[in-house]
């Protein structure tokens, strides 16, 4: 996976996207690679929110329950952004761990630098709260969070009829009632007994921004986790990946083992192996084959893109958000804070 790493370029801070630094004209290779271990999964969320600090056990399994009990599997993702947006923002010291009841008390997690990547969370009295509007409304994030001014102009850009218009006004204005009630609600499963002052410190507004972030860029992943419930299909995060714009010819994540990544790998192995006899001499003894590893050793799994088109040079690598919202543009400008037009 050197190679594709090579051809390809983050956009500048600010710009989300992939682009190719040049030309790809091969089709459906794989371009980005996201292994398992750093899919932000809610299993993934729980053992994090555990290991960094932010939740005792009784937490963990208050939170387990409600999201299991309620259907909310993206809450406990929620938590460890919103646990990461204040620790970045507030970071109490030198250390890695914060102290004392402003700086919050926990490690930050795997995922800290990918929740700083997102636009400002809502934190008041920070450099984030001061420019959390421009950032806000430049960012992608749901329809629904977008500031007032931000929100309309978006409308008027995607929906010619103002009646359209207000009644999709009215949908985000029911759709951010909701998530700020899930909000509450996953801050009072989460934070129980004598974490009951880190309920004052993730307030239902730091979570909708996490949930916020979430509804615009998560997946949906198969779980291989008890805790998931394995062979479901969760919501995801994909850091990365998840930098890709919107294409209706954009290619798709697919998820596999190493191996299954593309037929010539396989091949190149192969050859080498040949190789590798022919040098060691004709009268040498065949090397064994390697035994299998054991079932905790095998492959990791990958959500990997390919491009289902040739790129040239500065041409961006995407995928297609259809698949969540299809033609519907309430749900597109719900979701994603815009509506492309095939959708309008």
């Amino acid at each position: 996976m050197s190679q594709p790493a090579r051809v390809l370029n983050i956009k500048p801070f600010l710009l989300r996207g992939l682009v190719a630094t040049s030309s790809i004209p091969e089709t459906f290779r794989p371009l980005v690679a996201i292994p398992e271990p750093l899919v932000l999964t809610p299993a993934a969320a729980l053992f994090s929110l555990g290991r960094s600090g932010v939740l005792c056990e009784d937490g963990l399994e208050s939170l387990s329950s409600y999201a299991a009990a309620s259907g909310d599997l993206a809450a406990p993702i929620s938590l460890v952004l919103a646990a990461d947006a204040f620790r970045i923002a507030r970071p109490g010291g030198e250390g890695e761990e914060t102290t004392g009841s402003e700086g919050g008390g926990w490690r930050i997690s795997p995922w800290g630098a990918y929740t700083a990547s997102l636009s400002p969370p809502p934190l008041e009295g920070s450099e984030v709260e001061e420019e959390k509007e421009e950032g806000r409304a430049s960012s992608g994030c749901a329809g629904w969070f977008l500031p007032p001014e931000a929100r309309e102009a978006a409308l008027v850009r995607s929906f010619p009829s103002g009646r359209r218009r207000k009644q999709i006004s009215r949908a985000l204005d029911e759709t951010l009632r909701v998530e700020r009630e899930a909000a509450e609600a996953t801050v009072a499963a989460a934070f129980l007994g004598g974490e009951k002052d880190r309920g004052e410190v993730f307030t239902a507004r730091l979570l909708t921004w996490a949930r916020s972030q979430i509804v615009s860029r998560a997946f949906a992943a198969p779980s291989s986790s008890g805790n998931d419930g394995e062979g479901r299909i969760v919501p995801a995060l994909l850091p990365v990946l998840d930098l890709c714009n919107h294409s209706p010819r954009g290619g798709f994540p697919a998820w596999g083992v190493v191996s299954s990544l593309s037929s010539s790998s396989a091949a190149a192995a192969s050859a080498a192996s040949a190789s590798s006899s022919s040098a060691a001499g004709s009268d040498a003894p065949p090397s064994p084959p390697p035994p299998p590893p054991p079932p905790q050793q095998q492959q990791p799994r990958l959500c990997w893109l390919r491009n289902a088109s040739p790129l040239s040079e500065g041409e961006e690598l995407t995928t297609d958000y259809s698949r969540l919202c299809g033609g519907d543009g309430g749900a597109w400008m719900a979701n994603y804070g815009f509506v492309p037009a095939e959708a309008k």
